[in-house]
């Protein structure tokens, strides 16, 4: 079986049921997990196809522990490893990707404080160590190829509560489907969702009044990425305690929000740090919150997608599953360039967030 490199592969995103582990082997539940797992091709010097993660997003709403219930919880591949593969005698491929991925749950934003960093508000991620293993074969249409024998699992190592020990996903029987090279267009969607905040159902002043201006400009700038943001028509949520509060964590609020979707919180109060903070960046607890007095500058929601996607602005310390952006670029702290440039093709295959789909 030969891929070329750039080859990108999908597992078709069926919804999983995932193995919770958490003392020994004795397990305390399963949950159902949606997402998407896409794999991209690598030659060797030898000449041998070989496969990295080219994104792994799962999210599932919650699960029940002896400790508590998670709330809604994600995992995401932060490492971009290339493993390793061997070409069995019936013509099927043998994959084995080594995997690191950053896991957040709503539990541990309410039990543990998050840190704040210029304009992103940084909760204490779990990290897991692991692997995807299986085995491609063709499918039965002769088109696509399967996925068998297969499985994610994930030990965890370090951060956040520890109150889940491994995760083991299934891959069984899976259909693997090949990829586009799209070129110009984009590989990835993310949903987005603009929030307004009215005081009362009859308030003449709802905040977001840019909205429209704010994600075009964003969807614009992050489609040279691959990125297509599919936005949605503005909802207003009656409160007049978010709509002018002063706190990111206080306007976004406290309930878990819609899965595969980012949502962008236009608040009437005059944030610090340029009118905008992204919180919990790249898990399916992200959110954006934007100050309708700042969103003068066009391109402020887009800066705040940059993180969402685990950008950091080009001067801040690297940490683990963060990639920095370019010098001129709409990673640029606010009151950098008046039309920042696109980041770089490189940056972009690490610009990801749990909450993407594969367009397929």
């Amino acid at each position: 079986m030969e891929f070329t490199s750039g080859t990108r592969l999908l597992l078709s995103p069926n919804v999983s049921h995932a193995k919770i582990l958490s003392r020994g082997d004795a397990s305390i539940g399963e949950s159902r997990l949606r997402g998407d797992i896409s794999l991209i091709a690598h030659t060797t010097d030898r000449g041998k196809a070989c496969f990295s993660i080219e994104h792994l997003g799962l999210i599932t709403e919650g699960i029940s522990l002896d400790e508590g219930e998670t709330g809604i919880l994600s995992i995401l591949e932060i490492a971009h490893q290339v493993g390793n593969s061997t070409e069995n005698a019936d013509g099927s491929t043998t994959i084995n990707i080594p995997v690191r991925a950053s896991v957040l749950y709503r539990a541990i934003e309410n039990n543990l404080p998050l840190t704040k960093v210029n304009d992103r508000y940084i909760p204490q991620y779990e990290l897991f160590y692991g692997s995807l293993t299986g085995i491609i074969e063709e499918h039965q249409d002769g088109i696509n190829f399967a996925f068998s024998s297969g499985a994610l699992l994930l030990s965890y190592q370090e951060g956040g509560l520890g109150w889940l020990k491994k995760l083991r996903v299934p891959l069984d029987r899976r259909k693997v489907i090949k990829l586009k090279n799209t070129g110009d267009q984009s590989s990835f969607s993310l949903r987005v969702q603009p929030i307004g905040f009215k005081e009362s159902s009859s308030d003449p002043l709802p905040t977001g009044k840019e909205w429209k201006t704010q994600l075009q400009k964003a969807r614009t700038l992050w489609q040279k990425c691959g990125i297509d943001l599919e936005f949605q028509e503005i909802t207003y949520i009656v409160s007049s305690k978010r709509k002018i509060s002063l706190d990111p964590i206080i306007i976004r609020g406290d309930i878990d929000p819609e899965p595969f979707t980012l949502e962008v919180y236009f608040a009437a109060s005059e944030l610090a740090d340029g009118g905008g903070d992204a919180l919990s960046c790249g898990s399916a607890l992200a959110a954006i919150v934007v100050s309708d007095k700042s969103t003068s500058n066009q391109n402020l929601v887009a800066h705040e997608v940059g993180h969402i996607l685990c950008g950091i602005h080009p001067t801040d310390d690297l940490t683990l599953g963060t990639w920095r952006g370019d010098t001129d670029s709409v990673l640029e702290p606010m009151g950098g360039p008046t039309n920042p440039k696109a980041i770089s093709e490189n940056n972009c295959t690490y610009a990801k967030t749990a909450a993407l789909t594969v367009k397929s």
